[in-house]
């Protein structure tokens, strides 16, 4: 049996690029154009209890934190598309990988490491992020393209020589 080519799949937001400060200021503007509230927005300390949640939960958690009666999967659409539009409007151009990521992504990759995205995010999202911090990584990084595999539970892009992670993988 030949050896095994290592794998390693990063999620995206939080990880890979720093958007989080980005995505939590489109989270508030999508929920204060679609339901009128205005959440609490000190960054990071009063978005903590959200981070990493889907937009579906951080409506349940407002809605049931601020004793609100929206309709969460009547709303839920429209804050998703609010959020999208707004997160890369002030995303644009501003976005950047963590510090020593991409020098840390170079050295696995001449170590022979193959690399992928995880993330529960939109598809266009991470998409969007990685055409923003493209220039930040070793451009060979991206030899394979970016080739989306999506799935129930995440979506995945795959970086590097891999291939997407259909097949044989199983899945994620």
């Amino acid at each position: 049996m030949p050896p095994a080519t290592p794998f390693v799949i990063f999620d995206c937001d939080g990880v890979l690029v720093d958007s989080e400060p980005h995505s939590c200021a489109a989270l508030r503007a999508a929920i204060h154009t679609v339901t009128g509230l205005d959440i609490p927005h000190k960054y990071p300390h009063d978005y903590y209890p959200v981070f990493g949640f889907s937009v579906h939960s951080c409506l349940e958690y407002y809605k049931e934190r601020f004793g609100k009666d929206w309709d969460v999967e009547a709303i839920l659409e429209k804050v998703v598309e609010e959020k999208e539009a707004e997160y890369q409007r002030l995303a644009k151009g501003r976005l950047q990988t963590f510090p020593g990521f991409a020098e840390f992504l170079a050295r696995a990759r001449d170590a022979g490491c193959s690399f992928g995205i995880g993330s529960s995010g939109a598809m266009s999202k991470i998409l969007f992020n990685l055409e923003e911090v493209r220039a930040c990584l070793h451009e060979s990084a991206f030899s394979g393209g970016i080739a989306p595999e999506n799935s129930s539970y995440s979506n995945v892009s795959c970086l590097s020589r891999g291939g997407s992670l259909g097949g044989d993988s199983g899945g994620v």
